[in-house]
Formats: structure tokens, C-alpha cells, sequence
């Protein structure tokens, strides 16, 4: 049946949402270990929903990271050193949906100096 019968006939289609990668639990890490790297899992995100790498590092010498599907807007790679206010040091995100698995970081390398990890 051709989609635009199943759309008189009132069937909507749900396409499926982007492939993201994903760490099931925020994993935390000690900084003396750094740069630490990661595999993630991979997660069908729901309709609209783009993919997401966010990465903190605390002064409390430990790094959290997140990664998966989100409503949050598409930005380009963002690292901001705070420099006020303890305890976070770094802090890293990206959202976007230009692609699946567009969310490719994958080493904490980027609290050092590199704003993105080898995909």
C-alpha cells in the first residue's frame, strides 16, 4: 500500500528518529586518569529529537559525562572554562541532528586543549 493511501485511510507513518550514541548512566571518572575514553551504546531518539555529548569536569578531580537523545536546540561544540565558582572547571556540549551518531565524542580529551574527540 502506498503511503498516500494509508494516509486517507488515516495511518500515520511514525519514521523513526535519529540513531544517537548513548551511555546509559552518567559515567564519572577520576581527572588523574585523564583522558579517559569511552564506547557508547547506540539509542533510536523519538521523533525530533537530535543526539547529545555533554562532559563536566569538576575541581572535585572528577569528569561526568552524558550522552544521548534530546529535545535540547542544535549548537555547534562548546567548551567553557569557569573560572568562578567551584566546583566545575570545564564543561562541554554539543547537540545536533545533522546525522546519525553525529554525537561522536569519545575522549575526555577535550578538557585539555581539543574541543572534539576522534568519532
Amino acid at each position: 500500500m502506498s503511503s498516500a493511501l494509508l494516509l486517507l485511510l488515516g495511518v500515520t507513518l511514525t519514521l523513526p528518529g535519529l540513531l544517537c550514541q548513548l551511555l546509559r548512566h552518567n559515567s564519572v571518572f577520576n581527572v588523574s586518569a585523564l583522558p579517559v575514553q569511552w564506547t557508547a551504546e547506540q539509542e533510536q531518539c523519538g521523533s525530533g529529537e537530535g543526539c547529545q555529548d555533554t562532559l563536566i569536569s569538576l575541581r572535585t578531580a572528577m569528569v561526568v559525562i552524558s550522552k544521548g537523545c534530546t529535545k535540547g536546540e542544535d549548537h555547534e561544540a562548546r567548551v567553557t572554562l569557569h573560572r568562578t565558582g567551584p566546583p566545575l572547571r570545564v564543561s562541554y556540549t554539543h547537540v545536533c541532528r545533522e546525522a546519525d551518531l553525529c554525537n561522536d565524542l569519545s575522549t575526555a580529551q577535550c578538557t585539555g586543549g581539543g574541543p572534539r574527540g576522534a568519532g
